[in-house]
């Protein structure tokens, strides 16, 4: 399966999913509102993205696990879950290439970041959420902290649009 994950943002407009310097110019409205959820951490907006020679907002990010596995990470460890929406995007039918799409490795520190070029058959080994990731939610809870939920789970970015027509959606209850 070629598939990879991106939250349906509530305020969409229109039929196109956009990086965040595109709404910006789009949609300033819509782009304050996506913008604010990297209040404490805007210099990921200026974060260069090696390989695609663009920066941190100018890809769609998305996420090689199936958001059902996300939801069952969360509930364990006590964090409420509303029924969500996401796409479904098939990385082979839209065309993700290893010209437009890179895959990227958080680590401990800034430091230890690191992108590889996107290479299809490797997103089947990526669908288990790492143990870092799940280290960092209990970490979270029991500072009383929201826990990010893609903290230290490897991102698939898109450097472009993503027509929505062609894009399944799923529930996540």
């Amino acid at each position: 399966m070629t598939v990879v994950y991106h939250f349906v943002p509530r305020n969409l407009t229109g039929n196109v999913l956009y990086p965040l310097n595109q709404l910006k110019e789009k949609y300033p409205d819509l782009y304050d509102a996506h913008a604010k959820k990297y209040e404490g951490r805007k210099f990921l907006l200026k974060t260069p993205v090696p390989i695609l020679d663009c920066l941190w907002n100018d890809v769609l990010h998305f996420s090689p696990i199936h958001p059902g596995r996300i939801r069952d990470a969360m509930v364990k460890i006590g964090r409420k879950w509303r029924p969500t929406q996401w796409y479904e995007v098939d990385t082979q039918k839209l065309n993700f290439t290893d010209e437009n799409t890179v895959f990227y490795f958080s680590g401990d520190t800034l430091k230890d970041r690191h992108f590889e070029v996107f290479e299809r058959e490797r997103l089947e080994t990526m669908r288990d959420i790492p143990e870092k990731t799940l280290e960092y939610y209990q970490q979270s809870l029991a500072e009383g902290k929201p826990p990010l939920m893609f903290a230290h789970v490897p991102h698939t970015l898109h450097k472009g649009q993503i027509n929505l027509e062609q894009v399944k959606i799923i529930q996540v209850d």
